[in-house]
């Protein structure tokens, strides 16, 4: 958390210490009980660094232009051998990446439209689309290999050797396939088979995902764990989710966003025990969402030990995702500049980046200082704006009348970033630019808080530690 010191240096000058430690964006609107790491905005930031906050990467555009229509899936199919094909669909094809150009991969039979879903298992990859019945590809040539009687499924996962798949037939129904022998599987025989988890309650199942010991299946108000032997181990009633792609795993805790017309609406942390809800920090954005569809509009991904997520248009913003740091419980979001429909995680020349899909047919990916976009006629880029903003700071007296005089700004990397303050609400002012890694600036005014802000949308970050706002107060409002 931010620290808070106020040290008095002579009868009237007053100083108020704030460090950027476990900064975060935060929704609650009464001053007087805000912590000193809450923000009222922290925008287009990354809070991985302990006490700094820099800005989020920028995106590089990953291979050709496919046809202008949205990307609606992207997976890394890593093969026992070490390699990784980089595979995305578009309209009715999935194509991989060779070497910088889309190559259709030759798998025949898709839907147009259809958001596709990929698992790896016995060196194929595996992909379901809701219409299809499940397919695999061996990354040459062959193809629906080892599908046979295989259901049509939404989802699809692995856990403890077997490949599980709900079931478009009968909405409650989870299929799993036998243990591979000799690399082979099957859909049905042997030890394969399926159980039903809460039949008939109005509900359909909505997503599944391992865990460690467990596989969670997930409905849109019920979340149900069985272990390997099919057993139910644990249950939660009345959360659960839209979207499947929502659900991320970090350090054995999972992620998730439910999704509900009560308070109940946001992102959960399930652990060991019941789900808890860790959104209400940027609540303000998840109420104001505007809804579509919600199986496809919530996707999210892992980036290093941020917990990632598309939620879409929020308070007159587009494109917007919101970011959490695990190791640091801290908020912030991100604005991107196109319009994305899907994330997934890729390894880049043993580097893990998220990648992202665009209705426009391109795929980018996290990594570079500034962002690429196309803007309707041709591939361009675009600067990020970085605005970090206080709630109102009284200084840890809201009931005295101040007199501010300067703002000290503390910048690792400082790059001339611009500084505005307001007091009292009225109109923001000027303080100047952070040119020096400790930047004095004159902040004149007088009343009761003061807000500051500092953007950037250079090519380059910031490096933000913390500030200093010197004041004064006449003796007769002490």
């Amino acid at each position: 958390m931010m620290i808070l010191t106020i040290i008095i240096i002579s009868s009237m000058a007053l100083y108020f210490i704030s460090h950027f430690l476990t900064g975060q964006k935060s929704s609650i609107k009464n001053n007087l009980i805000l912590k000193n790491s809450d923000m009222k905005v922290l925008k287009n930031v990354i809070l991985d660094d302990f006490g700094i906050v820099k800005k989020r990467p920028g995106s590089t555009k990953v291979g050709n232009n496919l046809a202008s229509s949205n990307i609606l899936g992207l997976h890394d199919f890593a093969k026992n051998d070490g390699t990784h094909k980089q595979l995305t669909v578009n309209a009715a094809k999935v194509y991989y990446n060779n070497a910088g150009t889309w190559t259709d991969s030759g798998i025949t039979g898709l839907t147009t439209g259809k958001r596709t879903r990929f698992v790896n298992f016995v060196n194929l990859v595996f992909l379901v689309n809701g219409t299809q019945a499940v397919k695999d590809w061996d990354g040459a040539t062959a193809y629906d290999a080892q599908v046979g009687s295989a259901p049509v499924a939404n989802y699809i996962s692995v856990f403890t050797d077997r490949l599980y798949t709900n079931n478009t037939t009968y909405p409650s129904r989870i299929n799993y396939t036998t243990i591979p022998t000799a690399g082979v599987i099957a859909w049905t025989g042997g030890d394969s088979g399926y159980y039903e988890v809460q039949t008939d309650d109005g509900d359909f199942v909505t997503g599944i995902h391992p865990r460690r010991d467990r596989l969670l299946i997930f409905k849109n108000h019920y979340i149900e764990a069985r272990d390997s032997y099919f057993r139910r181990i644990s249950i939660v009633r009345d959360l659960g989710t839209p979207s499947n792609d929502s659900i991320v795993t970090i350090n054995n805790k999972t992620y998730f966003f439910n999704f509900d017309d009560t308070t109940s609406t946001g992102v959960y942390e399930y652990g060991s025990s019941e789900p808890i809800k860790i959104s209400a920090p940027i609540q303000d954005l998840i109420d104001d969402i505007t809804i579509a569809t919600p199986s496809t509009q919530f996707f999210a991904t892992k980036y290093g030990m941020n917990y990632i997520l598309h939620i879409g248009t929020t308070q007159g913003m587009s494109n917007v995702v919101i970011c959490y740091n695990v190791t640091h419980q801290a908020w912030c979001y991100w604005t991107l500049p196109s319009t994305i429909t899907t994330f997934a995680p890729y390894n880049d020349t043993n580097v893990i980046l998220p990648n992202y899909g665009t209705s426009l047919g391109k795929v980018y990916k996290f990594t570079g200082a500034n962002d690429a976009y196309y803007n309707g006629s041709t591939d361009t880029t675009k600067n990020i704006t970085m605005n970090v903003r206080t709630h109102p700071i009284h200084c840890g007296n809201p009931h005295l009348f101040k007199d501010f005089t300067n703002i000290y700004l503390f910048d690792e990397n400082p790059i001339k970033s611009r500084v505005r303050y307001q007091i009292d609400r009225g109109s923001w002012l000027s303080a100047g630019q952070i040119e020096n890694r400790t930047s004095i600036l004159g902040a004149q005014g007088k009343g009761y808080d003061i807000i500051i802000q500092i953007e950037d949308n250079s090519l380059s970050s910031p490096e933000i530690k913390g500030l200093v706002i010197e004041y004064s107060v006449e003796e007769n409002s002490r």
